[in-house]
């Protein structure tokens, strides 16, 4: 099972149609960031979603140089503003489990590693 932490003072979410991203100037990410970033993918400030990455094979997220249907399905529970945070945390495990990843989310990253937990 790939582990992919979430901060959640970083994470944007909630926010369909109004510029989500992977990750923006001021380091916001969509959960699809923190995956990106922590699969060790490059990509500039406003990459929209992971079939924008540069140089991107396919994988669960990706075919062809299009978003899954499992990518899409991520994104849409990540920006919906129809569900809490504790909705779409449960959400985002339950397709993410299928493709064999997990999502933990923490507070802040200097948290975790203030508790020595990374």
């Amino acid at each position: 099972m790939m582990i992919i932490k979430v901060f959640e003072d970083r994470w944007l979410r909630g926010m369909r149609n109004t510029g989500s991203c992977l990750r923006n100037k001021a380091n916001m990410q969509c959960c699809l960031g923190f995956w990106a970033d922590q699969c060790g993918f490059e990509y500039p400030d406003g990459t929209t979603s992971p079939s924008c990455i540069p140089n991107i094979k396919d994988s669960d997220m990706t075919t062809r140089g299009r978003n899954t249907v499992f990518c899409s399905d991520l994104m849409g529970i990540n920006d919906s503003m129809l569900i809490t945070d504790e909705q779409r945390k449960i959400q985002l495990n339950k397709i993410a489990f299928f493709a064999g990843i997990q999502f933990e989310f923490y507070a802040s990253e200097s948290l975790l590693v203030a508790d020595g937990a990374d």
